[in-house]
């Protein structure tokens, strides 16, 4: 996506494009850390745990489970990263939607969530 997508859409997934980023960048590592488990606990109990459930229950399909809780984990991070950015939140939200209809364990999904963001935040 980096070398392809990007290019071809003219935009550019520079972490340092961004104010947020920068900022995030800029703070000490153990607030990264705990930052980066907030937002693989809180994100995944939010939109899988909870989102996928539901809205499966009340539509009777998993398909429209998994679009509109995508949908909404992609728009949730629009303001924080910006719109280059998002591309890869839809993909990594759907893998992870994926993950957990495989699974139905939020522990799976937390840990490869955290896994995810690391090796940007930590790195």
């Amino acid at each position: 996506m980096y070398f392809v997508v990007l290019p071809a859409l003219h935009l550019n997934d520079s972490m340092a494009s961004t104010s947020n980023a920068g900022a995030l960048m800029a703070a000490p590592f153990w607030w990264r850390f705990i930052s980066t488990i907030r937002a693989a606990v809180t994100e995944e109990v939010l939109f899988r745990g909870y989102a996928m459930e539901r809205i499966e229950e009340l539509s009777g399909s998993r398909t429209v489970a998994v679009v509109v809780s995508c949908v909404i984990f992609t728009l949730a991070h629009v303001s924080s990263w910006g719109w280059s950015h998002e591309l890869f939140v839809a993909v990594g939200g759907l893998a992870f939607s994926l993950l957990y209809l495989w699974r139905r364990n939020l522990w799976v999904n937390i840990i490869a969530h955290f896994i995810v963001d690391a090796v940007s935040v930590l790195g």
